[in-house]
């Protein structure tokens, strides 16, 4: 896609008052010193596409200021252009004004915001549509990368690298490895990771078998040297065997001495046992007797408090229901009140009137202060006279309404007094009942059960308890002293663990000659292992500087004036990444001169229009110190500082 300007008109945007410029299809160049609107030129092209300046600021001042910097309002201001993309001429127009409104009641008008307003082909669009057509046309960040020849060396060196390798085409290493297959068992082994990344792991494995290396030898002498004295090791297990068959003789005759003990223990149980179900069942026939002979007591006792907890009962009840009717008898003197009241203040509303004193603000024009034409007046009144009318017959039915409900409640809590004085002559009654029963007053006595325990059953049963009761405390069971026996076996337990540390140094001898050989082991095979992982990292080395030799290389290809340094060598000879531009081998950002800078800039714009087949109008700014530029296929615009010019004049 190719655009390029045909015309550009400016009306009061940034102090131009009214400009117009038809363009040549390949070159037009503007003259002008300086101030005189070169610069405003490229911002109000920016500002007709995208709504910013040149340099992508979207607050920018568009409007005319006047000598002493303040705005000139009530101006439009107003950029066109006629462009020409791929053969289809295309008008845009954008405005930017200000709102003035009349408040009602004010003689002045009042500034009340801005509107912008955009046309397509002098077809009125909304904002949102008229970015969604020009963004069909070229997005914002492709223009202003293909429009302005410094803009891509305005970006940051990490995103001017980004987009340069997106631009080429990333190389993998996939692709590096395809090329060269002395690189391919490398790739493989990275799953995934980058360079870098594998890069550090190795140095970081390298660096932890070295620091385990560096120990080895000394932990092989110390191995050496705490090996203890070699002994007769069968003596030592036939000495520990003689004193473990005497601890077993020992612990025989504690285990026999112990089991006649629980023996003798268990018919002691036994006893105790009998003892005890037999004082359950003395207490059990005891409860029986006392029971049968007290039962007739406790009947009369139970029916006795029954009928006095009924009666308690029915005069708490008569009670509340004293209460209840004194709290009714004072909401029947209220609701007597609230009656009269509401009674008075329904004939206040019936007596209410309404009279009209003409010269009264009612009549009274607001706004011309005049009295109103008769007409209006009367038709005031009929308005009036019905508000009266609709309010007082609201009152009346808001108070009807509450008098309705004063009588309901009147109704309700007299409903509820008939109902206490039926329940009031209930309870009487049956408190009345509750008095005349016999049992109610008449005094009861329990009957004595001391001699119970004279029964023949229970003097049986005593017996038994108390000749198992002679026997158990008759007979008195003891453990046999076991002192001597403890003493000697726990004697022999120590020889045996003294015997037992000195057969174990038999094992640490044994385990010390083994973990000296697998020390011995380890110390080869680590070496062995660095000596790999340090031809991995020779083999990343060469692998990185084949990258940077192709990344480079591919990158640089796109262009023709400007080359690209991606890679910057460090001190530690290893290499970080960079995007340092060179024009003839010198750093754009350091000591390239204006001319160089925009034809650096030239040849970056030609790579991004190649690669993404969009051309667009170049504003060159300082054409003044470029001698020659180089060759493009987009429309150029340039711009001169000349002192001959004191108004933007196109040449």
């Amino acid at each position: 896609m190719k655009v390029i300007i045909k015309s550009i008109s400016l009306l009061n945007f940034k102090g131009v008052r009214d400009f117009h410029a038809d363009f040549n299809s390949d070159i037009t160049e503007f003259r002008g010193e300086n101030g005189t609107g070169k610069t405003t030129l490229n911002d109000a092209f920016c500002w007709l596409l995208y709504g910013k300046d040149s340099i992508g600021r979207s607050d920018f001042q568009i409007k005319t200021l006047d000598s002493d910097n303040n705005v000139i309002e009530k101006q439009p201001h107003e950029v066109s252009a006629v462009l020409d993309v791929d053969g289809t001429e295309i008008r845009l127009r954008k405005s930017f004004n200000e709102i003035w409104k009349k408040p009602r009641g004010k003689a002045q008008e009042e500034f009340s915001g801005h509107e912008t307003e955009c046309f397509w082909n002098d077809v009125p669009v909304k904002q949102a549509e008229y970015k969604q057509k020009i963004s069909e046309i070229c997005d914002e960040d492709t223009f202003r990368l293909i429009t302005n020849p410094a803009f891509f060396f305005m970006m940051k060196k990490e995103n001017q690298r980004n987009f340069l390798i997106n631009l080429s085409g990333e190389i993998t290493n996939e692709d590096l490895a395809a090329r060269h297959p002395e690189f391919q068992k490398l790739v493989n082994d990275m799953t995934g990771k980058t360079t870098e990344e594998y890069g550090r792991e190795i140095g970081a494995k390298i660096k932890r078998i070295k620091a385990e290396c560096e120990s080895i030898p000394d932990r092989i002498d110390e191995r050496k040297r705490d090996v203890p004295a070699v002994e007769d090791w069968n003596a030592i297990e036939t000495e520990i065997q003689s004193k473990q068959q005497q601890i077993d003789n020992i612990e025989k005759q504690i285990s026999s001495e112990i089991e006649a003990y629980n023996s003798a223990v268990s018919v002691q149980k036994e006893k105790i046992q009998k003892r005890s179900n037999l004082e359950v069942q003395f207490t059990q026939k005891k409860q029986e007797l006392v029971s049968a002979r007290t039962k007739q007591y406790y009947d009369n006792k139970q029916k006795q408090d029954k009928l006095r907890s009924d009666k308690n009962f029915a005069e708490r009840q008569i009670q509340t229901l004293s209460d209840r009717k004194s709290s009714n008898d004072k909401q029947l003197q209220d609701l007597a009140s609230k009656r009269e009241s509401l009674l008075a203040e329904w004939k206040q509303i019936k007596a209410r009137t309404l009279t009209f004193d003409d010269q009264s603000a009612d009549f009274i024009c607001p706004t011309c202060k005049r009295p109103l034409d008769a007409s209006d007046i009367e038709a005031k009144k009929q308005q009036m006279t019905a508000s009266f009318n609709a309010e007082t017959a609201r009152l009346l039915e808001v108070n009807v309404s509450r008098g309705k409900e004063v009588n309901a409640q009147r109704e309700r809590i007299e409903a509820d007094n008939k109902q206490i004085d039926a329940d009031y002559d209930r309870l009487t009654a049956e408190i009345k009942e509750l008095e005349a029963n016999p049992l109610f007053n008449a005094a009861l006595t329990q009957p004595d059960t001391s001699d119970v325990v004279n029964d023949p059953a229970l003097v049986e049963i005593q017996k038994q308890i108390d000749a198992l009761s002679k026997e158990i405390d008759g007979q008195i069971i003891q453990p046999a002293d076991q002192t001597q026996q403890k003493t000697q076996r726990q004697q022999l337990q120590q020889e045996i663990s003294q015997l037992r540390v000195r057969l174990g140094n038999k094992q640490i001898i044994e385990n010390n000659d083994k973990r000296i050989k697998e020390l011995e082991d380890q110390f080869q095979k680590q070496n062995d292992e660095i000596a790999t992982l340090e031809g991995v990292q020779f083999q990343i080395a060469q692998f990185k500087k084949c990258l940077i030799s192709e990344v480079e290389e591919k990158i640089n290809s796109m262009f023709s004036y400007v080359r690209f340094k991606m890679y910057e060598q460090q001190i530690n000879g290893g290499e970080r990444e960079t995007c340092e531009a060179l024009v003839d081998g010198v750093p754009y950002s350091t000591n390239v001169n204006t001319a160089a800078r925009v034809n650096a800039g030239l040849d970056v714009i030609n790579a991004i229009s190649r690669a993404y087949d969009v051309y667009a109008p170049i504003f060159v700014d300082n054409r003044e110190s470029v001698t020659k530029l180089i060759q493009t296929d987009s429309q150029i615009v340039n711009l001169f500082k000349d002192s001959n010019y004191t108004f933007l004049t196109k040449i």
